[in-house]
């Protein structure tokens, strides 16, 4: 049975992160009998010109989609079209793994609540989003608690992201992930956050000399490039196969650490924003990427370990989630 399912369409550009989530919710999709036919939230058009689907379906799934934050802040262009479509057309939109928009590492959820409904844009947006919407999941506690703000009820589960790269693992390659430095401010606390990311990719590859320095971008592949070589690719098909073979992980990208340690490789993830919530929903330790002596830190801290009870805990909640799709 057909599917339609919105979020990034080509895997050749852009951030991996929307498509590892998308290779996750397959994942969960295949094991109920669907086939998911993706279309793109960056094209209107292609969404137009796919109605007849949609409508045969008689709903669409958004896969971590939409983000939410204070939108007078910033907000995606392509978003508000797309929901005038699904609004108009009285489709019901099924959101799974939409989570917080990029913030400030230090914010609590209190904060962040307070910082969005202070805003009317932001109050508006949500109430007309939740015309045609049914809030299935969200990845972090900070977009449930918006939610509930807004009357609405959702289940925190693990980024559908963590199931993208599942298969036997050789266990062969221990990575260290940079950050995306299109994510990183300038300044932090007086800190020159760029200096201090090469410095600490740097001092990384002398004290792990055998592990693999890997890029998402080609930004942060020339960047990076300055510390020695990188292995860069922008391809998820790539990155899919080469993290699910990843044996032990120190990542400052939430998509490599997902992927890596939903298959089993032993993962430390350096968090740098809120998002770090949805990284910890997956028991994967995080330590602050603005850590004091934070090699130190990295030396003497553990790594995740899978717990194949508790992730089969939460397939359960998926497909059960899915199933409740009308």
């Amino acid at each position: 049975m057909l599917l339609p399912v919105i979020t990034r369409k080509s895997p050749a550009y852009g951030n991996q992160g929307d498509y590892f989530i998308y290779l996750g919710l397959k994942y969960f999709l295949v094991k109920l009998g669907y086939e998911p036919y993706l279309l793109d939230k960056f094209n209107l058009q292609d969404i137009r010109d796919h109605q007849e689907l949609i409508k045969e379906a008689g709903k669409c799934l958004l896969a971590g989609m939409p983000q939410f934050n204070n939108y007078d802040d910033w907000i995606f262009p392509y978003d508000k079209d797309l929901y005038d479509l699904f609004v108009q057309q009285h489709i019901p939109l099924y959101s799974l793994a939409g989570g917080s928009g990029v913030s400030n590492p230090d914010t609590t959820i209190e904060e962040y609540v307070s910082n969005c409904l202070n805003s009317r844009k932001t109050n508006e947006v949500i109430a007309y989003r939740q015309r045609c919407t049914r809030w299935l999941s969200v990845r972090d506690h900070y977009s449930e608690r918006l939610l509930s703000a807004f009357g609405s009820t959702t289940q925190v589960l693990p980024c559908t992201g963590f199931w993208a790269s599942q298969g036997p693992n050789n266990h062969l390659h221990n990575i260290i992930c940079t950050p995306n430095m299109d994510m990183l401010p300038l300044f932090h606390k007086g800190l020159d956050v760029h200096a201090y990311a090469l410095r600490l990719i740097s001092e990384l590859r002398k004290k792990y000399p055998d592990y693999l320095v890997v890029a998402h971008s080609e930004r942060d592949f020339r960047f990076f490039s300055l510390t020695g070589s990188v292995y860069f690719s922008n391809d998820p098909a790539v990155l899919q196969s080469l993290y699910q073979h990843a044996n032990k992980v120190i990542s400052a990208r939430v998509h490599c650490s997902l992927p890596c340690a939903g298959n089993g490789a032993n993962v430390l993830h350096l968090g740098h924003d809120i998002r770090s919530d949805a990284v910890e929903l997956c028991q994967i330790p995080v330590l602050d990427f603005y850590t004091s002596d934070i090699i130190d830190h990295i030396l003497a801290a553990e790594f995740s370990v899978l717990d194949d009870e508790w992730k089969a805990n939460q397939e359960d909640k998926y497909l059960e989630l899915l199933r409740s799709i009308r």
